[in-house]
């Protein structure tokens, strides 16, 4: 650009230094066409920017239209599965490879009564015991190491619960994990009927026993009379 402007403050000069007219506009002609093919590159790259702008106006409008489309896509997903886990009957717990707890259900939290607001999103170790559940969290997540079905018996506010946990890895790649899902399953209910079961099956079995006896007793006594 400076160049050009040189030649025309040149042009310019030459033009008034001139000693004839037909010199004169010899040498403004040549400003006027310098100045007029600048002008037509000016407006050419002007034009050229401008539609390079309007092509990637266009591709972020595209790709700003991807993302509303795939995070509403992503919305409906997660209510989806928010609806599913509400209507679980176990109780889910989700702990991530840095130990947070990522995903707890309503169920999980009225199986164990502990607020949701404690737990969801706060470190595992906050607020339970690295064993709590029957083995080490901390060996789970760093080794892999877990049964995939273990029993406890806690203590909670309102009763005493037994609780089955089956644990399992969800896994990223073949090789690496982002951590474990745990189900809970309260058999506290389950456990009462079968000692109710159990109880009921003694009694019938003491019942039959007494009639045995009773009727073993009873055959002798008959046989005594007889003879008396």
């Amino acid at each position: 650009m400076s160049d050009i402007l040189n030649q025309l403050n040149e042009s310019a000069n030459l033009a008034l230094r001139a000693k004839s007219t037909q010199e004169s506009m010899k040498h403004l002609a040549k400003a006027f066409a310098l100045f007029s093919n600048e002008s037509t590159r000016l407006e050419n790259a002007n034009v050229r920017l401008l539609n390079r702008f309007n092509k990637i106006k266009d591709q972020l409008e595209r790709v700003e239209n991807d993302l509303r489309s795939k995070v509403s896509d992503l919305d409906a997903a997660s209510l989806y599965l928010n609806n599913i886990l509400k209507n679980i009957s176990q109780g889910i717990l989700y702990i991530d490879l840095t130990g947070i707890v990522t995903t707890y259900t309503t169920k999980a939290q009225n199986i164990l009564e502990i607020d949701e607001k404690k737990v969801l999103f706060n470190k595992y170790l906050d607020n339970f015991k690295d064993d709590f559940f029957g083995f080490s969290i901390k060996n789970a997540l760093n080794f892999s190491m877990f049964p995939k079905t273990s029993y406890i018996t806690i203590n909670t506010k309102n009763a005493q619960k037994l609780i089955e946990i089956n644990t399992s890895i969800v896994w990223d790649s073949p090789k690496n994990h982002r951590g474990i899902i745990l189900l809970l399953k309260d058999l506290t209910d389950l456990q009462k009927l079968q000692i109710r079961a159990n109880r009921n099956d003694r009694l019938n079995q003491i019942g039959q026993i007494t009639n045995s006896i009773a009727h073993e007793i009873k055959n002798p006594l008959s046989s005594i009379r007889g003879f008396a």
